[in-house]
């Protein structure tokens, strides 16, 4: 869940004890347009997705898009630039399949800068994310499918460096 900006927060145990009050330091989603692939900013990979905006998303808003694909190996990259090379990374997005079973979307690996096969359940939102040094000054986030006839939701797609929130709160981006 989305927490109010300032608003003091609570870091609790699995088992629900109290451990106190929980100090995070400033992240900043260097991922414009995050909340909207596909959207300003995107280009599109192969065959252009259909999208459809207004989705319910996991927080239970209406910011997921829906990105059905009909061909294999298309999709959406976003090139960020000015980041710090080395610094530790992380690229975090929530999907789930629309249909019945899962459907297999490559992302970016930040690691290794290669892509790397994802499967996406069903019905359950579900956060995937890459973690590791950054390869460069530069970056494409990347959303594309294996095969074709690939029919998911996407939401939040972020990308932090040096520090990031774990949970599934999305905080702000550059640009929306």
């Amino acid at each position: 869940n989305l927490e109010a900006i300032n608003a003091a927060r609570f870091d609790h145990s699995a088992a629900g004890g109290l451990y106190g009050l929980l100090v995070e330091p400033t992240a900043v989603n260097l991922c414009p347009y995050g909340l909207s692939p596909g959207g300003t900013g995107w280009t599109t990979i192969g065959t252009a997705p259909t999208r459809t905006t207004g989705r319910t998303d996991p927080d239970g808003g209406t910011n997921a898009v829906r990105l059905q694909m009909s061909a294999a190996n298309s999709g959406y990259q976003l090139g960020l630039s000015g980041l710090t090379s080395g610094a530790a990374s992380q690229a975090p997005i929530w999907m789930k399949s629309n249909s019945a079973g899962a459907h297999n979307v490559f992302i970016r690996d930040i690691a290794t800068n290669a892509w790397e096969i994802q499967s996406v359940p069903p019905g359950t939102w579900t956060r995937f994310f890459k973690a590791g040094a950054a390869p460069g000054t530069t970056f494409n986030v990347t959303i594309v499918a294996e095969s074709a006839g690939c029919d998911i939701d996407v939401w939040g797609q972020s990308f932090f460096q040096e520090h990031w929130e774990e949970p599934s709160d999305y905080p702000s981006s550059t640009a929306s």
